[in-house]
C-alpha cells in the first residue's frame, strides 16, 4: 500500500456517552449483547498495542500519529487518557499504522507493496457477483494477480466448513507481518460479510506465526482468539454462507469506503429488516424458478435457528408464509399485467406445481380468476390510453 489519503479527523473526543452514562471500561460488549455495527468504541489498549508494534520498527510513531491528525491520541496514549476511543479515531490510526507496516515489511523483503486503491478496486468488482462463492473466487483471482504469484488466497471445503486461506508472500514471521496478516484476514472477512448484508460467524481463525508473537489485544478483530503455530493463515466458517446472494449496489460503496478497510469492526450489515431479507431470498428463488426456501433453510442462511427466525419475524409482525404469499401475489400481478406469458407459465413462475392450485390461491388473493384479472387490467390500460389521446 504505497500511497494513501484520509481526511484529518476533528478533535479527539473522550468516549462520547449519554448524560449520566458511565464511561465504558474494557472491551466493547460482545456480539451476543449487540450487533457488530453498534460497537462504536474501541479499547485504548488496542491502539496502544498497534503503536507499540510501530515502535519496534524504524518507523517514526509520532509522525504517523501527526499524519493521521491524532496528536491528542498520542497524548492520551502517553498520559493514560480514556479507556475507549471512537471507531473513526481508531480507523484513522490503523490506516496510518497498517499501511506503514505493510510498506516496511515489503521493502525489507524486496517485495512490491500493494497500492492503497487495491481494496477499492476489489470491492467495486465484487458487487457484480451473484453470490458469495463467486465473490470469493473473483477475489482469489484478484489477489493472485496483485501478489504477482508470491502468494495467494484459496477456498477449500472441509465437511460443513469453508476454509479461506491467505498467503501474502512474506518469508519473515514477526510482529509487523503478523499484524498485516491479521488486518488482511479481517478485511476480507468484513467485505465478504458486507456483501451479503450479514456477519459471517467465524468458527476458527488460524495464523501461521509463532505462538510467542500472540497479540491478545487484536483478538477483538475476530471476536475470538486465533490459533497460532498453524500450517497456514486462514479463517473458517459455515459453507452455507457460500450460497448467500450478493445484494449490494454501486451506490453503497461510498459509505463503505469512508473508513474501510481500516475500521476495526464491520460496516453496517443489518440496515435491512429480517422481513426484507426473507423477501429478498424468496424473490430470488422465484426469479430462478427454484423451490421456495423453507424456514430451516432461511434460518441457516441467516446464521440463526428456525425458532429464532420465527421469533424475530413475529417481533416484526410477520411470518415466512405471509412473506411468501406477498411475493407470489406481487409476481403474479406483475406477470399478468406486464407480460404475455400464459396462465400456466405464470403459475409455474410463481412456484405452483399445477394450474388448479394457482387458480385457487389467486382467487383467495384477489377474489377473481387470473384470466378475469388480466382482462380487467388490459381494459383499464386501454381506457387510460384513450383518455390520454383525447
Amino acid at each position: 500500500m504505497t500511497t494513501h489519503r484520509r481526511p484529518v479527523l476533528e478533535k479527539f473526543t473522550r468516549s462520547p456517552r449519554m448524560p449520566g452514562e458511565a464511561m465504558r471500561v474494557g472491551p466493547p460488549r460482545s456480539s451476543g449483547d449487540q450487533p457488530p455495527d453498534e460497537l462504536d468504541l474501541i479499547p485504548l489498549q488496542v491502539a496502544k498495542a498497534l503503536v507499540d508494534i510501530m515502535g519496534q520498527t524504524r518507523l517514526n510513531t509520532e509522525v504517523v500519529l501527526t499524519n493521521a491528525g491524532l496528536d491528542q491520541l498520542a497524548q492520551a496514549l502517553r498520559d493514560g487518557g480514556p479507556v475507549t476511543i471512537p471507531r473513526p479515531i481508531f480507523a484513522a490510526l490503523a490506516d496510518q499504522c497498517v499501511v506503514a507496516l505493510h510498506n516496511y515489511a515489503c521493502e525489507r523483503e524486496n517485495l512490491r507493496a500493494l497500492p492503497y486503491s487495491y481494496f477499492h478496486l476489489l470491492c467495486t468488482s465484487l458487487i457484480a457477483t451473484p453470490d458469495l462463492r463467486t465473490a470469493i473466487q473473483i477475489a482469489s483471482q484478484f489477489e493472485e494477480m496483485m501478489l504477482e504469484g508470491r502468494g495467494a488466497m484459496r477456498l477449500a471445503i472441509v465437511g460443513d466448513e469453508a476454509i479461506l486461506t491467505l498467503d501474502l508472500g512474506h518469508a519473515v514471521r514477526d510482529l509487523p507481518t503478523l499484524l498485516v496478516m491479521m488486518f488482511a484476514l479481517g478485511s476480507f472477512h468484513r467485505i465478504f460479510s458486507w456483501l451479503i448484508r450479514d456477519e459471517i460467524r467465524l468458527s476458527d481463525v488460524f495464523l501461521d506465526f509463532p505462538a510467542a508473537l500472540a497479540q491478545p489485544a487484536f483478538n477483538i478483530l475476530f471476536q475470538q482468539e486465533p490459533k497460532l503455530e498453524q500450517k497456514q493463515s486462514a479463517i473458517a466458517f459455515s459453507r452455507a454462507y457460500l450460497d448467500r446472494p450478493v445484494s449490494r449496489t454501486f451506490g453503497e460503496l461510498t459509505e463503505l469506503f469512508e473508513y474501510f478497510p481500516f475500521d476495526l469492526f464491520p460496516p453496517s450489515y443489518n440496515q435491512e429488516s429480517l422481513i426484507e431479507r426473507v423477501r429478498r431470498a424468496t424473490n430470488l428463488a422465484l426469479s430462478w424458478n427454484e423451490d421456495l426456501p423453507k424456514v430451516d433453510q432461511l434460518a441457516r442462511s441467516f446464521g440463526m435457528s428456525a425458532p429464532t427466525l420465527r421469533r424475530r419475524l413475529a417481533h416484526e409482525h410477520a411470518t415466512v408464509n405471509a412473506i411468501r404469499k406477498e411475493c407470489r401475489m406481487k409476481l403474479a400481478e406483475r406477470l399478468l399485467c406486464g407480460s404475455k406469458l400464459t396462465i400456466d407459465q405464470i403459475a409455474y413462475r410463481c412456484g405452483f406445481s399445477d394450474i388448479t392450485a394457482f387458480r385457487r390461491a389467486f382467487g383467495g388473493w384477489f377474489a377473481t380468476t387470473p384470466s378475469d384479472y388480466r382482462a380487467k387490467a388490459a381494459k383499464e390500460r386501454g381506457t387510460v390510453r384513450m383518455g390520454a389521446a383525447s
